[in-house]
């Protein structure tokens, strides 16, 4: 509990992504702005079910840093092919995100998703992928921090 308590205190002054106001500008929907960048409030959150081994939460969360670095630079390749490898780099991230915690970043990836099968065309959505792009880096920070916040710390197994 004394882990996740720290967590929350570092994390909480990470603001959300600067955006457009108006919707087709990329503004932020309201359950994404409502949306932690990083769940550590849900009893399943990968920060509660690892709470006392934070050399497990550091592996993991920096998987997750470069699996948004990956994701995000994959969905900007697409871009350039096809509706479908868009659509594609887009799950993954949508996945990897919520496997993590990565609850806005989740939410907005899923939003785009949602939109590019509803019909939209890749070149319909820039307002979206530059939102997905600001949340996404918003998440890489807020996790850098989580990971400094980690360093140092012992799993209780450890000592």
């Amino acid at each position: 509990a004394a882990l996740v308590d720290l967590l929350n205190r570092n994390l909480a002054h990470i603001p959300a992504p600067r955006v457009p106001a108006e919707r087709g500008a990329g503004a932020l929907p309201a359950a994404e702005a409502g949306a932690p960048l990083i769940d550590t409030g849900s009893p399943d959150s990968i920060i509660r079910r690892f709470a006392g081994r934070p050399a497990t939460l550091r592996k993991l969360y920096s998987a997750l840093q470069e699996g948004i670095v990956m994701h995000l630079e994959a969905i900007r390749e697409a871009r350039a092919q096809n509706s479908t490898a868009v659509g594609a780099a887009l799950h993954g991230l949508k996945g990897a995100a919520g496997m993590y915690g990565a609850k806005r970043l989740q939410l907005a990836a899923a939003s785009t998703e949602a939109r590019l099968l509803d019909g939209a065309a890749s070149d319909e959505l820039d307002a979206d992928f530059d939102r997905l792009d600001h949340t996404g880096r918003a998440t890489v920070e807020a996790v850098h921090q989580l990971l400094e916040s980690l360093a140092g710390s012992t799993d209780t197994a450890e000592r």
